[in-house]
């Protein structure tokens, strides 16, 4: 068995995020917090489709990892982080916090730069937002988010095991953030003082501007609450509230061949004003 194992990292890695995924979507079968607009079949075949083509690409395209990076700099003394005399734990802690901000920084990029936010707006265009939403985001955004994640690595040198956490936390994260649960308000509560919520993040999908340019974090809220970017609720109830793009409300436009195609449609094309 541990032999399979290390032979076979990604099947292990990939089965793991599927068993999550399946336990989210299971929740949302039992507990779910907003009625579906769309059938199931017909957003997770081209959701988890585009979620398997961007996997496939960055294996092929990236002879280096992440995590292989990361180490690389530790071995040859690159990057702030690997100069400072400070303990492994801490080192840790700096880590895991840096490349959480690095993730909301550049959300916040993609929402403020026209060119970029035509790639991720394909993200906001789904008409209902669940787990399958979480790894919904256009190649060439996967690949660019991969490439400025290299450069911080080499820039800052960030602890190996922190990368690996982060790399493998942030895709849990994302199901978690876009299932369509229902949490007690009290729990969801006490849970959004450490980490993002469903219903926090949901408001981020929102077809109002001022909504959908809030709440860009991936793990932590702390990003948000401080650089003021966090909106506790929508205008209307979490369960009315209209997410998506306005210009975007055609089934069509969630089917794999008009997702790839999706940077390059007319409608909609202005970016955001972020706040």
């Amino acid at each position: 068995m541990q032999d399979f194992v290390s032979r076979h990292p990604l099947i292990i890695s990939y089965g793991f995020y599927f068993v999550v995924f399946v336990f989210f979507s299971f929740w949302e079968f039992l507990k779910p917090r907003r009625a579906i607009t769309v059938p199931r079949r017909v957003r997770w075949s081209n959701n988890l489709s585009l979620f398997t083509l961007n996997a496939l690409l960055l294996q092929l395209l990236t002879t280096t990892t992440i995590a292989n990076l990361a180490y690389i700099a530790w071995k040859n003394k690159w990057g702030l982080l690997n100069h400072l005399p400070l303990p492994s734990w801490v080192i840790f802690g700096i880590s895991f916090l840096l490349l959480d901000l690095l993730a909301y920084g550049q959300h916040r990029l993609f929402h403020a730069v026209p060119a970029a936010w035509r790639f991720h707006r394909m993200h906001h265009s789904d008409l209902d937002v669940d787990a399958s939403t979480g790894p919904r985001f256009h190649p060439f955004e996967a690949l660019l988010a991969f490439a400025i994640r290299q450069g911080f690595i080499l820039l800052v040198g960030p602890a190996v095991r922190a990368v690996i956490a982060f790399e493998s936390l942030i895709l849990i994260f994302s199901f978690f953030n876009h299932a369509n649960i229902r949490l007690y308000p009290l729990l969801d509560r006490i849970l959004r003082l450490v980490f993002i919520t469903p219903d926090m993040h949901r408001v981020h999908h929102s077809t109002v501007w001022t909504e959908s340019n809030s709440n860009f974090g991936f793990i932590f809220p702390w990003w948000d609450y401080s650089f003021r970017t966090y909106q506790a609720r929508p205008a209307h109830s979490p369960e009315k509230m209209e997410v998506g793009l306005s210009g975007f409300r055609s089934p069509r436009f969630l089917r794999l061949p008009w997702l790839l195609a999706f940077p390059f449609l007319k409608k909609d094309g202005e970016a955001p004003p972020v706040k």
